[in-house]
């Protein structure tokens, strides 16, 4: 690639020379020439980074679904509603048993 990019670049700077500098409309010629110029730059500049950077990364596993969903699970969602739900109901009967169970002292 970076071959053809040169040829391509030396075949366009030869063009870019070859143009008589007494034409009327040299600015019009030479416009798409100098594109084509920066453009090929460009992508010889590219070419020189991605050298730099080293290969590109690659898949090593293939991907792959999970026959049982890991989340949510039912059972133990449900298990730790219920634990919760007799915990609160345990700490609010023994709060209303304490205080029917306790002397009342303000009345004497």
């Amino acid at each position: 690639m970076r071959d053809y990019l040169n040829l391509q670049l030396t075949d366009v700077l030869q063009r870019i020379a070859a143009v008589p500098p007494g034409v009327a409309d040299r600015q019009g010629v030479l416009a798409p020439l100098t594109d084509r110029e920066q453009w090929l730059r460009t992508r010889l500049d590219e070419l020189a980074l991605a050298d730099l950077a080293g290969p590109a990364a690659s898949v090593l596993t293939g991907p792959y679904v999970d026959s049982d969903p890991v989340s949510p699970r039912p059972a133990v969602a449900a298990a730790a509603g219920a634990v919760t739900g007799l915990l609160v109901a345990a700490l609010l009967v023994a709060g209303l048993a304490r205080r029917m169970t306790r002397p009342d002292t303000e009345r004497a």
